[in-house]
This record gives structure tokens, sequence and C-alpha cells, in this order.
């Protein structure tokens, strides 16, 4: 017998493990039920599988040489009373048999002794509709499997960007404040400047007092000092403005859409809010006046001061130490 496509025929080998070969008959059953359409699987008294076709070994993974109840997953006590009943009796016996997730039932009958061979066998046959049945489930099984793990793909992706749009927000980011750092406050102004018709303005700040701050209370009280500049700034910005910690006690403002004059008064809105006092609470719990605090500002324009961003920070640079030149100790503005 040839298998399709003039594939060398199936030779099924002793499946005890003895060097003698197999009977001859057992070879003509193997070769004989090898290409059928359902699992068919045939054992001899100590239920040890001693042929298993294709479809038995494909969809069951059955082999010969295994025992038939130690491959089972329920009811090994009434496999082995179906079993008995079939080979001591010449009616057919049907038994259900549980691999693994799947049930399958089988037609089970006497097979006398082969030539060659003493003992009776039982020839197992499944049945095609619980076949059908079995395979539908399988597909089913690996549908929820690849469903889960698309699943999981997709949940892992989703960290992924989640982590990467973390990672880009934190390398955006001024860890203390939460504005934005010198490298995005560049990125915000490279935009803006591209556009040659809009005016664009930026505004430089610089903290007066801060080191004694340091000094006198330490970090804690600077970070304190620092925080609180960013948000009484923000308070006075528009949504469209972009405020920007520097680094250190260096604040900046990108304001799109501003004129030289209202660069000026936004300059001053800023000036003003730094104006009332700053508390700190110290870890004994004592209060601190703060009334040190306050900032030199200069601004620039675009084009007027210049048309790239180094340009119009060199400006607005220059008129802040102006701006700080007038202040007397302790960032207090001088008089007349």
């Amino acid at each position: 017998m040839t298998s399709k496509a003039g594939a060398a025929p199936y030779i099924p080998s002793d499946p005890s493990g003895a060097d003698m070969p197999m009977p001859e008959a057992l070879r003509i059953v193997a070769m004989s039920i090898e290409r059928a359409p359902r699992a068919m699987m045939l054992l001899d008294p100590q239920w040890r599988i001693r042929v298993a076709n294709r479809e038995a070994r494909i969809h069951h993974q059955m082999a010969a040489g295994q025992i038939l109840t130690d491959r089972v997953s329920r009811s090994t006590s009434r496999l082995v009373h179906g079993l008995t009943q079939a080979i001591t009796t010449s009616r057919g016996v049907p038994l259900r048999l549980t691999f693994g997730e799947d049930q399958i039932v089988f037609q089970a009958w006497r097979i006398d002794p082969l030539p060659g061979l003493t003992e009776a066998m039982v020839m197992l046959k499944a049945d095609p509709a619980n076949l059908f049945v079995a395979q539908i489930n399988s597909l089913a099984r690996a549908r929820d499997h690849y469903q889960r793990r698309l699943t999981h793909t997709e949940e892992e992706r989703d960290a992924l960007r989640h982590a990467a749009s973390m990672m880009t927000r934190l390398a955006l980011t001024d860890h203390l404040t939460g504005l934005h750092n010198l490298h995005s406050f560049r990125q915000v102004g490279e935009k803006l400047l591209a556009d040659k018709m809009a005016p664009v303005a930026v505004i430089y700040a610089d903290l007066n007092g801060f080191k004694a701050v340091n000094d006198h209370f330490g970090h804690e009280a600077g970070d304190h000092v620092l925080r609180e500049v960013a948000w009484r700034l923000s308070g006075t910005l528009r949504d469209e403005d972009t405020l920007a910690r520097l680094g250190g006690d260096e604040f900046a403002v990108w304001l799109p859409n501003a004129t030289p004059d209202v660069a000026a008064r936004r300059m001053e809105d800023l000036r003003k809010s730094l104006t009332p006092p700053i508390f700190w609470s110290a870890a004994d719990g004592s209060t601190a006046l703060l009334r040190q605090i306050q900032a030199a500002f200069g601004y620039a324009t675009a084009p007027e001061d210049g048309a790239d961003i180094d340009s119009l920070l060199r400006v607005a640079d220059h008129r802040m130490y102006a701006d700080k030149s007038g202040m007397g100790p302790a960032g207090l503005r001088q008089s007349g």
C-alpha cells in the first residue's frame, strides 16, 4: 500500500521495543487503517497500544507502545471495565475517553488472535460526530489561546507606549517644578520662530535673594521657593504661553503673537505676582517669612531683537541684568 503523492508507505515498528520484527499481521492492519479518516487503535489485553493510525497520533498524541489507561484524563476504572467487556464479548462497546480537554466516543470490539499472535485484541474506532466536535473544540481553544496572546501583546504594546510617553515627558520636564525644561523650551521656541510673519516675545527672569534662602534655611526651603515662584508665574500667563525653568533660579517665558508693548506689560504682571511674601514651614513646625525673594526681568521680541533663540535670549539676558542693577539689597527696587 502506498501513500499519496508517491510517498513511502507507513511501516510500523514493533511497539514492544523488542528486537524481533512486528508480526506481519499487525503490519497489514497498521497499513490498512493508517489513512482512515477517524482515529483508530489496536490494543492488546494489557491495554497497550500496538497500532495507532495517523489520526490517533496527530489529534490525540497516541503512539504504539503507550498504555491507553495511562493516557486518558478521567474515569480510568470505567475505561478498564469497558475494554474488558469488549474483549470478552462479540458485540461493540461504546467508550467515552477524555484526552486533555477533549472527550471522544470510541466504538470498541474484539479482534480474534491474528496470525502469528496468541491473544485476542481490542480495536478502537472514533465516532465521527464526536471527532468533529472535538476538532471544533480544539479550534475554539486555539482561537481563545491566540486571542489571549493578542490581548497580552496589545497590553504590552500599550504599556510600552505609556512608558515611552512618560520618558518623553520626563525628558522635557523640570522634575522640581513640573515646568518645561531648557530642552523643551528651545523646542517650543524653534516652532514659534519658524513662522517669520508672527511676532514672538521671550521674557527672562532671575531670582534675587535665592542663595540666601538656601544658605540660611536649607535646600528644602529653596525647592519650596522655586515651586512657589513657578506656580505664581504660571498664574499670570495665557494658555498659549510657555513657562520654563532653565536651571537654578532662572525662568523664561515664550509669548506667541506678542509685540514689544505686550511683552513689557506681561513682564510687569510677572513681577507683581512675586511681590507677596513667601512663607516656609520648617520641619520643626516654625514658619519663616522669605520676604527677600524678588526677580529681575528682561524681554526681547522677534523680529525686532533677533530671529533665532540664542539672539533673543542674549538680548533678554542683557536687559535682565540692567534691571537687576536697579535693585538694591535683598532684591528691592531702588527709587529715584
